[in-house]
């Protein structure tokens, strides 16, 4: 499934179903978002409605900065919180 399909599907899903422990406007902002992976869009906007600091992962790539929110590796944070 591509992203385009992949969007499509979740807009007709939000009319189907609830999602259970996350905002329909997360997952709403979530499919509008620049990223490959949906799942750390979800994460990204969880994060950000929640008024988190920092997304901590192995591939920071794979989130787009915007300057919300702090995306850094595990090693990266340890360094801040230790400095």
């Amino acid at each position: 499934m591509n992203k385009k399909s992949g969007n499509e599907f979740s807009k007709d899903a939000l009319n189907l179903f609830r999602f259970v422990g996350m905002p329909e406007g997360v997952i709403v902002k979530a499919i509008g978002r620049p990223y490959r992976d949906f799942e750390d869009a979800l994460h990204y906007n969880v994060a950000v409605e929640n008024g988190i600091e920092y997304v901590i992962t192995r591939n920071k790539k794979d989130f787009p900065g915007d300057g919300n929110i702090c995306v850094v590796d595990a090693e990266e944070f340890i360094e801040r919180e230790m400095a």
